[in-house]
């Protein structure tokens, strides 16, 4: 199984999928070292937390029998059951789940810019 995304859903399928089945070969394809805990976004907002508390390593899944492979995925081709990296590296899958983060457009909503998004509180 391969896992494109090691954030907070992409850590979950990968830690859930790992413990309901041992024999289970799961890799997780992420390029950063560590995603933040969204849930607990709102604590920061409150003032209750300090965001660095939320950092979790992508590489901790190891401890849960998950490969990480620490690069960007080029491409997709589920007919032949394979991604490819931008480094050229073919992964073979039985099982695809794509958790990929999201990319914000800034410029499809008139008025918002990525200056503006850091201005604003928001919990993420």
């Amino acid at each position: 199984m391969v896992i494109v995304g090691g954030g907070f859903a992409g850590a979950a399928a990968a830690r859930t999928f790992s413990r309901q089945n041992p024999n289970l070969n799961v890799t997780v394809v992420e390029p950063a070292q560590s995603f933040m805990l969204a849930p607990g976004s709102n604590l920061v907002l409150a003032g209750r937390r300090d965001p660095s508390t939320l950092a979790v390593e992508v590489r901790g899944l190891e401890r849960h029998s998950v490969s990480v492979l620490s690069e960007t995925v080029a491409s997709i081709e589920p007919g032949r059951r394979h991604i490819r990296t931008v480094d050229g590296q073919l992964l073979l899958y039985d099982r695809l789940i794509i958790a990929a983060d999201a990319v914000a457009r800034f410029e499809t909503i008139a008025g918002y810019s990525e200056r503006a998004a850091s201005a604003l509180t928001n919990a993420w």
